[in-house]
């Protein structure tokens, strides 16, 4: 039985840890874990998007 990967990344990796995935697998959403492996939340090609404009916009 073959099973694919999941992909998730921890709390507390970093931003392009999940650019990289997102866009390497074009994935539209990625599980966020805590340290313990539980769901924490779900961060999502939005969610990048704005946090980039956001940073655009700083400078």
């Amino acid at each position: 039985m073959h099973k694919e990967p999941i992909y998730t990344v921890k709390e507390d990796d970093t931003f392009e840890k999940a650019v990289h995935i997102l866009s390497q697998h074009h994935f539209k959403q990625l599980p966020v874990l805590d340290a313990q492996d539980k769901v924490r939340g779900i961060i999502s090609r939005g969610d990048i998007n704005n946090n980039l404009i956001k940073l655009l916009s700083q400078k």
